[in-house]
């Protein structure tokens, strides 16, 4: 047999020390940071930390990030500070006008009574209300459930005096007597039912309508869809975890606020939780009860103005995530 020549021989050798070049470039590549999550002060947000405290959250592929308002969250994540945000379906359906690549991967509940508007201890029917002072935040959700709420007790928007308040500084202005009633949502709603706070109107007046979910981008989906999984994964094994120890799980999430376990308790028992297996039923069903009051979100919004145009749902839910998270 002839042997190579000299040539070939020195083509060979420089070929195997790029292999060899490559495989210690990828070796030295840094690992992909973790995708950031923004998260908000609310019970069922919360299981995700309770994920992370009993180590059931990978921290190298999920970074938390904590906001202490929805506007804030929705600010970071239209400008890419963070690559998913815990929000309620009315803030990503408002996002879309302007990132048309928001996408619900993921539904964590609906209230049935998280979400409230609460009246000073004197004041027990709707009829009190008027000429009164409510205290709202200025986005979406807010408006939302005041124009619900307004609907239901049969009072006109000119009745009243709107006055727009923070979500964390709405505790303060309702015991300071600076407003009639507020529109708020656990935990606040519990602290303030427990200062004898009047509970004139509640999401479970209109269920369905508030749904809470997790939006990403479709870029993140693309390029991340591990991590996401991680995410919801962690979200299915904290239900588990308040489902088969509801004491434990309170006590835990109790040392986040200051509340006692049985108001924890009660936030998390005002709202509908989604596992994955029920994720997967409702991304099945179109005409699902959670599809049809995103379609009675869209029809409202639209009629008051919180939408410029109706998105498209269809393009807007992306089930890649929850597919892969049942694949075990």
């Amino acid at each position: 047999m002839t042997e190579p020549s000299r040539n070939t021989r020195c083509l060979w050798a420089m070929f195997a020390a790029a292999v060899v070049l490559a495989g210690l470039l990828a070796a030295c590549r840094a690992p992909e940071p973790p995708i950031r999550v923004a998260t908000l002060p609310w019970p069922p947000y919360d299981l995700i930390h309770l994920a992370e405290s009993i180590d059931q959250l990978d921290r190298q592929q999920v970074e938390l990030v904590e906001f202490q308002t929805p506007a804030e969250a929705v600010r970071a994540f239209r400008y890419d500070l963070v690559d998913v945000m815990l929000i309620t379906s009315h803030f990503a359906l408002s996002t879309v006008a302007e990132r048309p690549d928001s996408r619900i991967i993921y539904f964590i509940d609906v209230s049935l009574g998280g979400d409230a508007l609460l009246a000073r201890p004197e004041i027990e029917t709707g009829n009190g209300l008027r000429g009164g002072r409510i205290g709202v935040e200025a986005a979406p959700l807010g408006t939302y459930t005041l124009i619900r709420a307004l609907d239901h007790l049969e009072i006109d928007r000119n009745e009243v005096d709107i006055v727009q308040i923070d979500t964390p500084d709405q505790a303060q202005a309702f015991l300071a007597a600076e407003v009639d009633a507020v529109v708020t949502y656990e935990p606040t709603r519990s602290a303030l039912l427990a200062e004898g706070a009047n509970e004139l109107f509640d999401s479970r007046q209109i269920p369905f309508e508030i749904i809470d979910v997790v939006v990403t981008r479709a870029s993140v989906i693309d390029d991340r869809l591990d991590a996401l999984t991680e995410l919801v994964r962690a979200f299915d094994r904290s239900l588990a975890s308040w489902r088969e120890r509801p004491e434990f799980t309170a006590n835990e999430l109790s040392k986040r606020y200051a509340l006692d376990p049985e108001q924890i308790r009660s936030g998390l028992g005002s709202v509908a939780l989604y596992d994955l297996a029920e994720n997967r039923e409702i991304f099945d069903n179109p005409d699902g009860s959670v599809m049809h009051g995103l379609t009675e979100q869209c029809r409202v919004m639209l009629r008051e103005g919180l939408l410029a145009a109706e998105p498209s749902t269809e393009r807007l839910l992306d089930r890649r995530v929850i597919d892969r998270a049942l694949a075990r």
